[in-house]
């Protein structure tokens, strides 16, 4: 079940002889959608409130890329083959050492990098959103 939540705090219908009481309301599903609620004269001779509001409806991310490697496309014999080369030349300690570095240095030069695929999707979709549309589409299949 979507609760949804209210954001206007203060009265929006006033009338002279009547007590002021909050008639309106902006009703969003998340929090901190609406960032600046205002309320201004009424229009005309009209005895509500005009409200405005800020909604935020994208989000600036700022994206980290990771070097992904396909291992599945890896060129293992080479690899294999290397690393044998390299390995007979140094004693335990130094294999331990050497191995843990050239596998690293050796999965870089011979995995090639994934290929990202992502959905296309608005970036202004929380992932509460994105449940409960998921949550509408298996109802409907119901």
């Amino acid at each position: 079940m979507i609760s949804l939540l209210h954001n206007i705090f203060e009265p929006t219908r006033v009338r002279e002889g009547n007590t002021p009481s909050v008639l309106d309301y902006i009703l969003m599903n998340e929090e901190d959608l609406v960032e600046r609620t205002e309320y201004e004269a009424p229009v005309g001779k009209s005895d509500h409130v005009v409200l405005t509001w800020k909604v935020t409806i994208s989000v600036t991310r700022t994206s980290t890329k990771l070097k992904k490697l396909d291992y599945w496309k890896g060129n293992y014999a080479e690899l294999s083959a290397r690393l044998e080369m390299e390995m007979c030349q140094h004693t335990i300690e130094e294999k331990w050492i050497f191995f843990r570095n050239i596998v690293l240095k050796l999965a870089n030069e011979f995995v090639p990098e994934k290929r990202e695929f992502k959905k296309k999707k608005s970036h202004w979709i929380s992932k509460e959103t994105v449940k409960a549309m998921k949550l509408r589409v298996d109802a409907w299949k119901e």
